[in-house]
């Protein structure tokens, strides 16, 4: 998310067409990731681009290796696939 961007902006980037009806728990893209709201704090997803590595998505969300390993299951980090969708936070 960038320095205002407004709730109809995401509402659009998301095909919402009434930005009133954002629920906690919807998955939202926000500028190639999405955020899921939880009751327990915020979970983030990354969609992989060309040139994305583990190490860079961990300095980009301040998570872990580790962390984002157990949470997408990753047997080796150094296979990140294009379009793929990575929890990162």
């Amino acid at each position: 998310m960038k320095k205002n961007d407004t709730l109809s902006f995401i509402a659009s980037l998301n095909g919402i067409k009434n930005p009133d009806k954002i629920n906690t728990g919807m998955k939202l893209k926000v500028n190639g990731s999405v955020t899921t709201s939880t009751t327990n704090g915020t979970k983030k997803y990354h969609t992989v681009k060309s040139g994305d590595t583990v190490s860079a998505l961990v300095e980009k969300y301040g998570s872990s290796t580790s962390q984002i390993r157990t949470w997408n299951s990753l047997k080796n980090i150094d296979k990140i696939y294009v379009g793929q969708k990575l929890r990162v936070k």
